[in-house]
């Protein structure tokens, strides 16, 4: 499974057309239009699929990427050092669009998967694409593989292209959650025959879509690592005379932004991090929700434990400084100027802290599937590392919340029935066993988290507002 067939085979995709999908007597599928029903997708339907995207010659992903197609596309191509991935557009609703009804708790799932789609897709094409712009450092298609959809389509509609009008649809339904399946199953229909309809929808469709580009926010560094503790209590200033607002955050310069996920940059950087510390009560003390890092959901540090955490994005300043941005601008240093316009012409630009605690929001939703009151989100204070590479740091603004327990509200249980594959709750007295893989924060800054944000009095079951002095 770890090679990839040769694009130009004929022969080999006529024998191996998705995977060949072929009835039990071996014929090859119907031919008049119509759907073939292939059946729910097991692992070599998924990978099938996957080395047929590998041999198209393009390929359009339409809807909600899942889960199950981007694993396999991934172990398809970690072993092949020369592994190439065709042309990929990916036309998936726009954040507006799937973050619109964040108040219906039956929303949050899909939300996830949207997530995931988008954040696993951008992964891997990053891991498969060399560089283009030596001075940037960023891949080609940081922003142009994925445009934006108006509308909600929550399924997942594959068209692999052959060249000429050789096309294959397949269409990628994921059923309900139900108990019983961890992972709820996914059916798999086949577009048979020729069908002028689909095709001009289909092309229709991805014509309507606009640009849907997610950057993240790139500040001037500080001098040095800094620590800025529980700023609620007792606003700590740094000791590198590092300036700070009046919240006891430091103040950081915004000095560009890049696109969501980027991990270089030509200049010495600070990207800004908010971090949530999820705790609870059980009846051996505290524990904390801890969230499994994956390519699928995270930048880096795949396979550790760590806390949330979401890098401050642009629509993050926007809404802290109450802007609207739009999409629309192509280069980044553009939306820059434009976000600087909107919030009036600073000199210096300083990041308002306010944009932290919309990134710690989204982040709740979006892993969690809680909105949280304003009171429950506590800031305990500010943490500046180097990066392990050697060519920046991380700013992380690090809160608290406290997940509700009682015999009619249990939030512990809510978000791990709903994110089984992404959460594991861990007891604050086992955390630093070190038979764990933990990222970055947790290990580098054990002494600070457990003195402003571990130990700290939780409030006790089913009673959020409760907060330590």
């Amino acid at each position: 499974m770890g090679r990839i067939p040769a694009r130009s085979d004929p022969d080999a995709r006529a024998a191996a057309r998705i995977g060949g999908f072929v009835d039990q007597a071996g014929s090859p599928a119907p031919t008049a239009p119509g759907f073939n029903q292939v059946g729910l997708c097991t692992t070599e339907v998924w990978a099938a699929l996957a080395e047929a995207v590998f041999r198209a010659r393009s390929v359009d992903i339409i809807g909600i990427a899942p889960r199950g197609l981007l694993e396999a596309l991934r172990e398809l191509a970690e072993p092949t050092e020369s592994a190439v991935l065709p042309p990929l557009r990916y036309y998936t609703p726009v954040a507006e669009i799937m973050l619109a009804s964040r108040d219906q708790r039956s929303r949050t799932r899909l939300v996830n998967r949207w997530q995931v789609g988008l954040m696993g897709l951008r992964n891997l094409i990053r891991a498969l694409e060399k560089p283009t712009d030596p001075a940037s450092g960023q891949p080609a298609g940081s922003h142009s593989f994925v445009s934006g959809l108006s509308e909600l389509f929550v399924d997942c509609a594959v068209v692999l292209n052959a060249g000429a009008a050789d096309e294959d649809t397949l269409f990628l339904a994921e059923l309900p959650p139900v108990p019983g399946f961890t992972t709820p199953p996914t059916l798999c229909s086949r577009m048979t025959g020729d069908s002028p309809d689909l095709a001009r929808y289909v092309g229709t469709l991805k014509s309507s879509a606009g640009p849907l580009r997610q950057r993240e926010v790139n500040c001037q560094p500080l001098e040095s690592e800094t620590s800025v503790g529980e700023p609620t209590a007792h606003r700590d200033a740094p000791s590198d005379g590092t300036s700070v607002g009046s919240d006891g955050i430091p103040t950081l310069t915004i000095s560009a932004l890049t696109p969501y996920g980027s991990s270089s940059s030509a200049a010495p950087n600070l990207k800004p991090v908010a971090v949530v510390v999820v705790r609870c009560l059980s009846p051996h003390g505290t524990d904390l929700v801890l969230k499994i890092r994956t390519p699928f959901t995270d930048n880096d540090d795949f396979g550790k434990l760590s806390l949330l955490s979401c890098r401050v994005q642009e629509t993050d300043i926007a809404t802290a400084i109450q802007a609207n941005v739009s999409p629309a601008a192509e280069d980044d240093e553009t939306a820059f100027e434009d976000l600087w316009l909107a919030a009036g012409s600073p000199d210096p630009f300083i990041l308002p802290t306010a944009a932290y605690a919309e990134a710690a929001n989204r982040e709740l939703f979006m892993t969690l599937g809680l909105e949280v009151a304003p009171e429950r989100l506590v800031l305990r204070g500010f943490q500046c590392v180097d990066h392990e590479n050697g060519n920046g740091q991380l700013g992380f603004a690090v809160f608290t919340v406290d997940l509700i327990r009682g015999p009619r509200v249990d939030e512990l249980r809510q978000v791990l029935q709903r994110n089984p594959e992404g959460l594991v709750r861990v007891p604050l007295h086992e955390l630093y066993d070190p038979r764990r893989e933990l990222n970055r924060l947790l290990r580098r800054r054990r002494s600070w988290l457990s003195e402003h944000c571990f130990s700290v009095a939780t409030p006790v079951a089913g009673s959020p507002k409760k907060e330590a002095p």
